[in-house]
């Protein structure tokens, strides 16, 4: 039987921290680590194209709106509800996959500020692309265009979704959930930072 991981309580701020917060720390073996839930939102920013004609893509104009029309939206909305996902894993120290659904639900609500049609609107677009690598016709992505991150068109029962609007989702629920944790005793921060090391919230890149 193996022992658990036991993140020490003098480390526990410095753990909670690096998931939430600041990662690409060193471990004693000199790799580089990895929060899974800040390449997320590494990867969404990457996937919406701000700023490409600047350090440290430093793409000419053409290059860049190019790039940018070709951008995979369908990616980006697949990163957005997998950071959902993560979320509700470790805020519930959960990883078994029977209340998948309900934690999802639960994430987008409460850490993404999604309300209960969008919440249910994203499940949906979260499975399909996730099985199946389709979106129904009704859905469409855009960088920009309204405030906000979901917009419903009752008329022509369509969802589109605004990438700079999703972005500040993740932004927003990293912090709210980081808070949230900093808030609570040691020992039960301590719980999450144990959670987190032991089911591999972190990562280390291949030299």
């Amino acid at each position: 039987m193996t022992n658990k991981i036991v993140v020490p309580i003098s480390s526990v701020e410095h753990v909670v921290n690096e998931f939430f917060q600041k990662d690409r720390t060193l471990t004693p073996n000199g790799a580089v680590r990895n929060s899974t839930l800040l390449a997320c939102k590494r990867d969404f920013l990457f996937l919406r194209a701000p700023k490409l004609e600047y350090q440290p893509y430093s793409l000419s104009k053409a290059q860049a709106d190019a790039l940018r029309a070709d951008m995979p939206s369908f990616a980006a909305i697949l990163v957005y509800c997998s950071s959902i996902d993560l979320l509700a894993r470790v805020m519930k120290k959960s990883t078994g996959i029977h209340n998948s659904k309900k934690y999802f639900l639960w994430s987008a609500k409460k850490w993404f500020g999604r309300n209960k049609s969008q919440s249910n609107a994203l499940w949906k677009m979260r499975c399909a692309m996730s099985h199946q690598y389709m979106i129904e016709k009704n859905q469409r992505a855009v960088p920009f265009g309204f405030s906000g991150s979901m917009m419903f068109d009752k008329k022509q029962r369509k969802w589109t979704l605004n990438l700079n609007g999703m972005y500040g989702d993740i932004t927003h629920a990293i912090q709210k959930a980081h808070e949230h944790i900093q808030g609570l005793s040691k020992f039960t921060q301590q719980k999450y930072a144990n959670f987190i090391y032991e089911y591999g919230f972190f990562y280390t890149q291949a030299n």
